[in-house]
């Protein structure tokens, strides 16, 4: 887990994010007093995690994916808390929730050295269910909720019941008075990265029936993979050229002007 520590920490005041005019990220007002503070609960997460995993995992992949969740849990809960405490509005803490918490969570997540090919998966597929907002239960009968692994599904619904949870707290302190609905004009807000724009167009493709099979298709991909790599903007795996061979499908499928 040390890897994850360094990477924790990264996000910090250093993050290249921030430049001379202030953090643009939400995490990037996140001080690094809290950081170090938040490596300590992670210490001692884990102090209780690692024997646990000891004793249940590779038993089956259920098993494997619900002790998967308990760490995914962990960074998402401690990350909502600290951005909710740096957050200058309601509207913002709510992107953050689908947008800058579940991009850096994952971004940790990844680096832990060892997970299985199938948890990667579960990790991947799960991110993206709560930041499509899509329901990972639909059309699974209920006698294989607990005994057949549908990939995606456990990590997506927890980060999804997690979700809510934080935006009753920060709810809370709209009518306590503490935060705002909304950003003050003429204050700046921490800037959305690129994934944002990405799900605001998928997410308009969905509300008209357009699934997200037919974008990849109609983008010339095989399969989701390069896709849901464009969507989480993970640039190992999307280029520039796909960025623009993507919102051009979009652009047909939806019948706008293509970008050159």
């Amino acid at each position: 887990m040390g890897q994850n520590s360094t990477k924790q920490s990264s996000a910090s005041g250093t993050d290249p994010a921030q430049g001379t005019e202030g953090p643009r990220t939400l995490i990037g007002r996140i001080s690094r007093h809290t950081f170090a503070r938040m490596e300590a609960e992670t210490a001692r997460f884990n102090a209780d995690y690692f024997p646990k995993l000891e004793r249940e995992a590779n038993k089956d992949v259920c098993t494997d994916a619900a002790l998967l969740k308990d760490i995914a849990l962990h960074y998402f809960n401690q990350t909502a808390r600290e951005v909710l405490g740096v957050s200058k509005s309601l509207d913002e803490f709510q992107a953050a929730l689908i947008d800058e918490i579940p991009r850096f969570v994952l971004y940790i997540l990844e680096s832990i050295p060892f997970l299985a090919g199938p948890m990667q998966e579960e990790i991947s597929q799960g991110f993206t269910f709560y930041c499509l907002r899509v329901n990972p239960w639909i059309q699974v009968p209920d006698e294989e909720r607990e005994t057949v692994w549908h990939v995606g599904a456990i990590t997506g619904q927890a980060l999804a019941h997690a979700a809510l949870h934080w935006r009753a707290k920060a709810w809370e302190l709209v009518a306590e008075g503490k935060l705002p609905e909304q950003t003050a004009q003429g204050q700046e807000t921490a800037r959305s990265p690129t994934q944002a724009d990405r799900l605001r167009l998928v997410l308009k493709c969905r509300d008209l029936g357009i699934p997200d099979q037919h974008i990849w298709e109609e983008a010339k991909y095989r399969d989701k993979t390069i896709f849901y790599a464009w969507l989480r903007d993970d640039t190992s795996k999307a280029t520039l050229g796909t960025d623009r061979k993507i919102r051009n499908a979009i652009a047909t499928l939806l019948k706008e002007p293509k970008r050159k």
